[in-house]
């Protein structure tokens, strides 16, 4: 896993690069800023799906349990993302919000007994994925509600 992290702290690296920024410039932009409000995109846009096909009338049952599902997931994400981006809205430098970032970090990693290269793989892949893994299914759901209520109204 610690090659992991290394790759992906290189790739993180290169990519603010392209913008001018160092390392821990980076961190801050995409990690703490950037990254919750980028998690929500899919969970809204599935909600929005959820909620158009529900309006057409399509499978209202199941459509209306994966519209609650979503709007709660979403509402939990949302929240989290705040919680999270709140924690780290310090004054001060960019610095400043690296320092408090890092401490947080390698505190949480020490109370949960795992390592800081381990807990931002939770929190920055594998944490997504399983949140697209999630939406994936969703979307299924949702895409058989919409082939079922057509494939009723092909035998009418």
């Amino acid at each position: 896993m610690e090659y992991i992290f290394q790759i992906l702290c290189g790739m993180l690296y290169v990519f603010g690069l392209l913008f001018g920024w160092n390392y821990q410039e980076t961190s801050v932009y995409v990690c703490i800023y950037a990254f919750p409000f980028l998690m929500l995109v899919p969970f809204v846009l599935t909600s929005a799906r959820a909620f158009y096909i529900f309006l057409r009338g399509q499978r209202k049952t199941s459509t209306v349990l994966l519209l609650l599902l979503m709007v709660a997931a979403t509402g939990c994400a949302f929240a989290g993302s705040l919680c999270y981006f709140h924690k780290f809205n310090i004054d001060g430098s960019v610095y400043d919000q690296y320092k408090y970032c890092m401490d947080w970090l390698y505190e949480t990693a020490a109370h949960l007994h795992t390592s800081y290269e381990m807990l931002n793989m939770w929190i920055y892949v594998f944490g997504p994925l399983l949140s697209f893994v999630f939406l994936g299914l969703v979307n299924m759901g949702l895409t058989r509600a919409k082939r079922s209520k057509r494939s009723v109204n092909s035998r009418n």
